[in-house]
């Protein structure tokens, strides 16, 4: 974390609504500051050496390596909070299984982001998602 407290915060997304959505809601939270913004792997692993950021958002819907990705990040600096942002349960749950510290479906809203990052690192664990937790009731 920053010396404010703040949380270093890289995003991984294309450019499009959603990278633009992420910008504007974590912006918004006063406990994140986004350090950076990737759309590529590469970019990604030299961003995480230049910014050195605590947590990476890292939207996995149009990057067939998001796997690859995830293990890298937490190859590069185990203590790095990742957040996969997925099309599916399923995805969700494969993002999970392969070393996300949680996972959101998209549509999911800025409380439930918001939700998760504090999750991530109050409990250092993987979450559940609360768009899953809905479907179960």
């Amino acid at each position: 974390m920053l010396n404010d407290g703040r949380i270093p915060t890289l995003i991984s997304a294309e450019a499009g609504l959603l990278r633009d959505s992420l910008i504007t809601i974590l912006g918004s939270f006063p406990f994140i500051d986004v350090v950076g913004v990737v759309a590529e792997k590469c970019s990604i692993l030299d961003a995480i050496h230049q910014f050195h950021p605590d947590l990476v958002l890292v939207d996995c819907s149009n990057n067939t390596q998001w796997i690859e990705i995830i293990h890298a990040i937490h190859g590069l600096l185990v203590e790095v909070k990742c957040v996969a942002i997925v099309d599916t349960f399923q995805t969700r749950r494969l993002a999970l299984e392969n070393g996300a510290d949680s996972a959101l479906i998209k549509g999911f809203t800025s409380q439930e982001l918001q939700l998760a990052v504090r999750q991530v690192f109050s409990h250092n664990q993987a979450m559940v998602d609360p768009a899953d937790e809905k479907n179960r009731k």
